[in-house]
């Protein structure tokens, strides 16, 4: 699963003022998906080093939309991520035996963002286990939606982790759902309302500290 590029990568503290003046092209990004890169930036995130909540967040491709468009092409149909634990406890609770989904870990998978616990196991034909087509829709659709695991809710966007209080969204331009006319607008709104919360579930995962959303202010 989301083999085009990797969702999250550290980088080391001697690139946070490179990373700070990143908003130099992004800014005037267009729409059309021939204007996204790969890796490009969508948004930064300024965390308080204290209390751990959002205290600013500055958008930079501000007409990037977002709507699955339910091919499953990029992501589901190239396997299952590796799980965190929290991922294991969702999935069992929502009636799954462990036996049915649980593969062991992919080694070299996004150690840096979770610690792998297993992987969703994989069909016959590489996809996800839980991928489904629905006939009457002409759609795929995931079984374990409400329960998926935090990085696939976390895709199209990777999240880059400059310092501990410094974050950077980027998108992951192989998928087909984004910039779409029908989309979402991918805005300070969507970013907290969505890929915040993915990043919630990263941080309690990882470091077991959580990183609260701030008031609507931002």
């Amino acid at each position: 699963m989301f083999q085009c590029t990797k969702r999250i990568r550290k980088t080391k503290p001697s690139t946070m003022k490179l990373k700070n003046n990143l908003n130099i092209n992004s800014q005037s990004a267009t729409v059309g998906r021939s204007c996204l890169k790969l890796g490009e930036n969508v948004a930064k995130i300024i965390l308080n080093p204290v209390t751990r909540q959002i205290t600013n967040i500055t958008v930079y491709q501000k007409n990037l939309r977002f709507k699955c468009k339910r091919c499953a092409t990029f992501c589901c149909k190239l396997g299952g991520p590796n799980l965190t634990k929290g991922d294991i406890e969702r999935i069992k609770q929502a009636g799954y035996k462990t036996e049915s989904f649980l593969g062991p870990v992919q080694s070299g998978k996004y150690e840096s963002i979770i610690t792998p616990y297993g992987c969703l196991r994989n069909k016959k034909d590489g996809s996800c286990i839980f991928l489904k087509f629905n006939h009457e829709k002409r759609s795929y659709e995931c079984a374990i939606y409400d329960v998926r695991p935090i990085l696939c809710r976390l895709y199209p966007f990777e999240v880059e982790t400059p310092s501990p209080n410094f974050i950077i969204i980027k998108i992951i331009s192989c998928c087909r759902g984004l910039n779409n006319a029908d989309g979402e607008l991918v805005d300070k709104r969507f970013i907290i309302n969505h890929i915040v919360e993915a990043i919630f579930g990263l941080n309690s995962e990882k470091t077991k500290k959580r990183v609260h959303r701030t008031n609507s202010s931002l």
